[in-house]
């Protein structure tokens, strides 16, 4: 979905005795809950058969009032208006094996051959003596034709589950949204990537929402029933914008498609709706969780429901007549309608039903979708039948036939880039003009009860201007699904939920604490990253943005907004800031799909407060993620120096979404990546027409380009037996020129995972042209949001990114988008083992199969997820943490010299192979014996007193340190030797990064050994001679320096090996 952070409008359930006797309260407290929620959607969303119209009684079907038996034949002679002089025939079932499908579906006997004006009521016996006051019974007997069309292509539940390998998987979706016509192995590399056959975005975003429903249906992880509930949300979110977006281009550009599309789409609706009613919905009343009628409720219930239904929604509901002097509405997109069909007492009383008559009502959304009495606060009442049940109220001196509630969704997507403006043209009136246009778009869609009449369904269809593929009809007894998100987030059933998540707090969040410096002081000494949402976003990104809105030193605040949600505290701070005339200079995506309104306002609110306001680049949609802050600092000779200060993260500004969407976020103050993101924001709000940048990779420049550069980098070093390999998370790939490279990357041996949460164009494990890649999407509790890339560059240190852009073409052609190189070692061994995590979750990846569909295995034991405090997930089953998968060599020879006494080393060059990567089942102690080879300075000095001193440096062998920690034991700097490197070269290195000092490298002084379980390290010791001792350095906030004379460093160091050392240098050198 485009709208990758958007966000479901939360209606919280509401207690009575919650409700404000003051009206402008209660319209404060609901625009107060109008909270941004995670919609696990792919970005581009974020898709028949004859449906079966089947309602249970009291579950889907809404409403037939008192009626006798002589108004039956009245209404049978029924046509509304728009159909009077003319036949319109419903479909009937004639075949033996289609009577047999309908009965099997339970269609009855009497509905399965009926004409449109055929609209049976409930029997008088069913009906309340007193209609005038009676919630209209439900009714599941009124007949339609459309209801009793079956198709073979009904498909339930556990439709996907299959066994494959000689183990249950589940498979979605069970047969592929659209079949490739071609054998992609014949086809050459550029073939397969760009033939649109092969590929069709639309079904991959189908393919999407069928994993997400899987959470609820088929959940392989400890998934609580309130959790699956909201999957199911989710999922109807997602449709509602794929609607939204896509159906009306296909419908008009593409019927053949559009009818394949429908019917998937039926095929998805159906199996959701029965994980609703028969596995949620039943499971929520065993926990003593109800969704209610009116009548259910005790008279004591009733009447306080009947007061406020008087005092808060009577006031908000406007019926609106269909006649010749009442056109039909403007029915809004994604609103609540009730259908009431009506006759007047005379009418009734003389048992005809003459003039037809259509209302039509609006359930609010200013007052929750669901209401619990005072007394009960497991009991929730829908809106709608509290409406129902008052109906009387609106409609005096008639009589209610029946009510149907139905739900619209129109083409509300806007097409802004094709907007051509003038020079002198406002583009913020423009959006806003255009924003109003929304809810005259054409209807793509009507959701409707499944009981609803031919006429009145002929009606909407006919004035909506649809036609049958796009009516889904609903037996649940929830229309507009997705409204329920509120339920799944009550605190009532905390047994019923996720437990709460803790997050952890950054380590170097609380050295500055304990040392009482700033989040400035912090980012001087070295780079950081964070990882949301085990990281806390308030800490991090909001304390940085607050920090510098208060501080006076701060000279000007420079961000890009692209969704920010709602009441944002990030803008609260922008605005504080600017109004403590700091020069504040704001970014804001109008273009952001579904956000327009929203973004709109706070480009108002933040022009008012003084800030600088630009729109980005002209044709262009900004999706980067980039705050710059320029900080007036002193400096030691009493000058004063302007420092910049960059955070660049892979998700948005948005305090709500931080904490269910995985994201990174960088912050640094090096010199070069300052320098660029300045330039940047220069193109931002000047006029400048930047071509190239120091360090950051930006689209639309050269971003592709330099993406492609990488992998063929790769691709040189597999073709030339060197190791090879590529590991890439994002949220969608779809570009066809980094796919058709990809390919050629397979075929050269390079290993290749691919983390893609939506879609992918890659075909993995096809013979002889993608055996080597493997794709996999994961999803859970939380939305991985992050973008990530590792290549590793064999022969020099390996390379990563971080940013916003997917590999996908509007990102790399059509959009600004900031990738950042991250180049501290530390930081690396991080995001590497985040990576490795992503690669081997079995629990929440799906493994894409060559045909583009999905498969996961199921598991007898559910874990549950936890919190590691390391900025990742653990899987716990029993209580008992799930092993992660062996190491691979690459990760061997690298992440495991973390655990060593000397903390802070260089990846190796080591190459891994598949199957040691995802196959190796061997534990750790039966592996083989492993050399490593390391090499370290002596550091040495004379001072001013004319004693010889030797450096030493603080380890950090915890995997806290790893994060900014410092501990107490004394080591020398060392580190891992590169395979492009000399012993010497890596201890030069290894000094400067550790120690920050440089100097002349004297000869090799000895080589230590040590045996650390199946590892043997070889270290060669070399003398340096130091003459340049930096301020500032890569471990500067991790470690401490000082200097020693020779006999205080061998009292303090405690390893055999250091001392070793220190003594040959002792011997060695004369000061």
């Amino acid at each position: 979905m485009d709208t990758e952070t958007q966000g479901m409008i939360e209606r919280k359930p509401l207690l009575l005795k919650d409700v404000p006797t003051d009206s402008s309260e209660m319209e404060r407290r609901v625009q107060g809950e109008n909270n941004s929620a995670v919609r696990q959607s792919n970005e581009e969303v974020e898709n028949s058969d004859t449906p079966i119209r089947k309602g249970p009684e009291d579950e889907a079907a809404y409403a037939v009032s008192e009626v006798h038996s002589k108004d039956f034949g009245a209404v049978q002679n029924f046509q509304p208006q728009s159909l009077v002089g003319r036949t319109v025939k419903s479909p009937t079932i004639d075949s033996q094996e289609e009577v047999a499908m309908a009965r099997e579906a339970g269609v009855p006997e009497a509905s399965r051959t009926v004409s449109v004006i055929n609209v049976q009521l409930a029997a008088p016996s069913t009906v309340p003596k007193d209609s005038s006051n009676a919630e209209p019974a439900d009714v599941s007997s009124i007949s339609s034709a459309s209801s009793a069309a079956v198709t073979a292509a009904t498909i339930g539940k556990d439709a996907c589950i299959r066994v494959m390998d000689g183990k249950e998987y589940i498979v979605v979706p069970p047969e592929p949204v659209w079949q490739c016509p071609y054998d992609i192995s014949t086809l050459s590399n550029q073939e397969a990537s760009f033939n649109t056959d092969v590929f069709k975005q639309e079904g991959e975003e189908l393919h999407f929402n069928w994993r997400v429903l899987e959470l609820a249906v088929h959940p392989t992880t400890d998934t609580p029933l309130l959790e699956r509930l909201k999957f199911l949300c989710i999922v109807s979110s997602n449709l509602d914008e794929y609607f939204a977006k896509r159906m009306f281009d296909i419908k008009t550009g593409d019927p053949a498609l559009y009818a394949t599309l429908s019917e998937k789409i039926h095929q998805l609706c159906r199996v959701q709706e029965e994980c609703l009613l028969e596995d949620i919905l039943p499971a929520l009343e065993e926990c003593h969780m109800h969704l209610t009628r009116f009548r259910d409720l005790t008279r004591t219930q009733q009447d306080s429901m009947c007061l406020y239904y008087r005092e808060k929604v009577f006031p908000l509901l406007t019926p609106l007549s269909l006649d010749t002097t009442h056109p039909f509405p403007l029915l809004r997109s994604h609103s609540l309608y009730l259908a009431v069909l009506l006759q007047s007492e005379e009418e009734k009383r003389l048992g005809r039903l003459g003039q037809p008559h259509f209302a039509w009502l609006r359930v609010p959304n200013r007052v929750p979708r669901f209401i619990s009495p005072n007394d009960d606060p497991c009991k929730f009442l829908p809106i709608e039948r509290l409406i129902l049940h008052n109906l009387d109220t609106l409609f005096e001196g008639m009589h209610i036939i029946s009510t149907h509630p139905f739900r619209v969704t129109r083409n509300t997507s806007l097409d802004l880039d094709s907007i051509y403006l003038d020079e002198d043209e406002d583009f913020l009136r423009v959006v806003e003009e255009n924003i109003l246009k929304r809810q005259r778009r054409a209807a793509v869609r009507l959701e409707v009860s499944s009981d609803v009449p031919d006429a009145l369904l002929t009606v909407l269809k006919e004035q909506l201007d649809l036609d049958d593929d796009s009516v889904y009809f609903v037996r649940s007894p929830i229309l507009g699904l997705k409204d329920a998100f509120p339920l799944s987030q009550l605190k009532i059933f905390p047994e019923l939920r996720y437990p709460k998540w803790e997050f952890h707090s950054h380590p170097t969040l609380k050295m500055m604490k304990e040392r009482n410096i700033s989040f400035f002081d912090a980012m001087r000494r070295t780079d950081l990253l964070f990882r949301f949402p085990f990281h806390s976003f308030d800490e991090s990104t909001l304390t940085f943005l607050q920090t510098a809105a208060k501080d006076s030193s701060v000279f000007c605040i420079k961000i890009v907004l692209y969704r920010c949600g709602d009441n944002s505290p990030v803008v609260a701070a922008l605005v504080e800031a600017a109004q403590r005339g700091v020069d504040v200079s704001v970014i804001i995506e109008l273009k952001a799909s579904f956000d327009e309104d929203q973004n709109v306002l706070y480009a108002r609110i933040l022009q008012n407060a003084g800030c600088n306001v630009a729109y980005g680049v002209k044709g262009l949609k900004t999706h980067a993620k980039v705050i710059l802050v320029i900080r007036e600092e002193n400096l030691e000779n009493g000058n004063k120096k302007f420092q910049s200060y960059v955070n660049i993260s892979t998700g948005n500004y948005n305090a709500s979404t931080a904490r269910l969407y995985t994201d990174l976020s960088f912050y640094t103050c090096k010199a070069d990546i300052c320098a660029d993101i300045q330039d940047l924001f220069n193109v931002f709000t000047g006029i400048s027409r930047k071509k190239s940048y120091r360090k950051l990779l930006v689209s639309p420049m050269f971003m592709l380009d330099q993406f492609l550069d990488l992998i063929q980098v790769e691709i040189e070093n597999a073709r030339n037996g060197k190791p090879a390999q590529i590991v890439a998370q994002m949220n969608g790939l779809t570009e066809s020129r980094i796919t058709e490279k990809l390919y050629e990357a397979s075929q050269a041996g390079v290993q290749i995972d691919l983390i893609v949460r939506g879609m992918c164009r890659v075909r993995p494990g096809v013979k002889g042209k993608s055996e080597s890649i493997r794709v996999i999407s994961i999803l859970g509790r939380f939305l991985q949001h992050a973008r990530v890339f590792f290549f590793m560059n064999h022969g020099s240190k390996p390379k990563f990114f971080i940013g916003s852009a997917d590999w996908r073409s509007r990102n790399l052609i059509s959009r600004v988008e900031v990738v950042t190189p991250i180049e501290d070692s530390c930081l690396q061994k991080k995001l590497w083992k985040y990576l490795r995590r992503l690669r081997t979750n079995e629990f929440e990846g799906w493994e894409m199969l060559s045909d583009g569909r999905y498969r996961k295995a199921l598991h007898q034991d559910k874990p549950r997820i936890r919190n590691d405090g390391d900025g990742g997930v653990t899987y716990v089953v029993g209580g008992v943490n799930i092993e992660e998968e062996p190491k691979s060599v690459f990760d061997r020879l690298w992440l495991d010299e973390t655990e060593d006494d000397s903390e802070h080393e260089t990846q190796s060059s080591g190459g891994t192979s598949r199957e040691e990567d995802w196959k190796s089942k061997k534990h750790k102690d039966n592996r083989e014996p492993l050399q490593v080879y390391k090499a370290g300075c002596i550091a040495v000095r004379v001072n001013s007193k004319g004693v010889n001193q030797v450096l030493l440096i603080t380890a950090r062998n915890r995997e806290s340190m790893l994060e900014g920690g410092e501990a107490d034991a004394w080591v020398l700097p060392r580190g891992t030797v590169l395979s492009s490197e000399t012993p010497a070269e890596a201890a030069i290195r290894e000094t400067l990064e550790e120690a920050g000092v440089g100097g002349e490298i004297g000869p090799l002084i000895c080589t230590t050994q040590q045996r650390k379980g199946r590892k043997t390290i070889e270290t060669s010791w070399h003398l340096l001679r130091v003459d340049s001792q930096a301020s500032t350095w890569d471990d500067a906030v991790r470690r401490r320096r000082q200097w020693f004379t020779f006999t205080e460093a061998e009292r303090l160091l405690t390893k055999a090996h250091f001392r070793e050392a220190v003594q040959q240098a002792k011997a060695m050198f004369k000061g």
